[in-house]
């Protein structure tokens, strides 16, 4: 499970059919700072039933994100190059890591969604 700390509403996770085998995709619509600390998802789901989606080139592309260049070293190991409207810039590795700028590394929808916020106050679309 995430931590509730980790989410905003609006959220993208995908489900771990643990146990519903329908539910794909789902949006944090609740988060719960208390002690407890939680969300929901979809209205009435417990986010134990949900997991992080990892962050693919398709995954990217769903978020208009278009691919730019390849950046290739003598092993042949490289790393993609993405844009969103010629300003926002994520590149992602091999091993699945993806990173802003030289500090900031991200593995997560969730979490680029909430760094693309932060940065430009505006929501990130992703529709699964």
């Amino acid at each position: 499970m995430i931590d509730a700390k980790e989410l905003r509403i609006g959220n993208w996770l995908i489900a771990n059919n643990a146990h519903d085998k329908n539910l794909k995709y789902g949006q944090v619509t609740h988060v719960f700072m208390a002690e407890s600390g939680g969300y929901t998802v979809d209205y009435h789901y417990p986010g134990s039933w949900f997991d992080p989606i990892p962050l693919t080139p398709e995954i990217l592309m769903k978020c208009e994100f278009g691919f730019s260049y390849r950046t290739v070293f003598h092993d042949n190991s490289g790393y993609d190059h993405y844009c969103k409207a010629g300003r926002f810039r994520v590149v992602i590795y091999e091993n699945g890591e993806c990173e802003y700028d030289k500090f900031t590394r991200f593995k997560y929808l969730h979490q680029l969604q909430n760094l693309y916020y932060a940065i430009t106050q505006t929501e990130l679309n992703y529709k699964p």
